[in-house]
């Protein structure tokens, strides 16, 4: 997307009329440029974000529902182990309900904290990046040429 701006002679004489209408118009032009990009990059970004998101959704579901059933059997099985151990305060379900709790916050204890050391993501908008920076040299030479 080049953006050319109106060149005039040395020798035309503007006026400070004629200057700003110039001005508003390449403006406007500039503006509607980066309209039109913003749209674009908004619709890629909602269609690579939305299916994204639909897959996310649909496979924390079956990994609830999975690990739901697994913690069901393995409370069971502790329970069951804790039975044959002796008679004790927790010595039954309740007991390997509250030890799996306390496993499950040390766990989420641990992704919280490691959580701050994951660096960014894939970086969004390259073609927006690539533009700006188009643009940016675009504005260098015209700047140099003037």
């Amino acid at each position: 997307m080049a953006f050319r701006r109106a060149s005039r002679t040395p020798d035309e004489s503007t006026g400070i009329k004629e200057e700003l209408s110039a001005f508003s118009k390449e403006a406007g032009i500039y503006l509607k440029g980066r309209t039109e990009l913003l749209a674009l990059e908004g619709k890629e970004a909602g269609r690579i974000l939305g299916r994204r998101l639909t897959v996310l959704l649909i496979g924390i579901g079956a990994l609830i529902v999975s690990y739901l059933a697994f913690l069901i059997t393995v409370i069971y099985l502790v329970g069951q182990w804790f039975d044959h151990l002796g008679d004790g305060l927790l010595a039954n379900w309740a007991g390997a309900a509250l030890l799996i709790t306390i496993a499950h916050l040390i766990i989420a204890f641990i992704c919280f904290k490691t959580q701050r050391k994951i660096g960014k993501t894939d970086q969004l908008f390259e073609y927006t990046r690539a533009e700006w920076q188009k643009d940016q040299q675009w504005i260098q030479n015209d700047e140099k040429q003037s």
